[in-house]
């Protein structure tokens, strides 16, 4: 896999983020309409490699 931008990285960090803050809602809705189902991917799985956060379901499935 390759190494994740700089918006999949951010996409990757606030997808992990559970808050009813809407700014944190709106810089997750600015990333993804920066990147691709596989940069989504690509940042989920470099932040939880970071944050040592267990698999989702389909990086177990893979």
């Amino acid at each position: 896999m390759s190494e994740p931008s700089a918006e999949e990285r951010i996409y990757g960090l606030l997808w992990g983020v559970t808050t009813e803050d809407r700014r944190v809602h709106e810089a997750r809705k600015i990333a993804l309409a920066q990147i691709t189902k596989d940069g989504q991917r690509r940042g989920i799985q470099w932040a939880n490699e970071q944050l040592g956060q267990p698999k989702s379901g389909w990086e177990t499935q893979r």
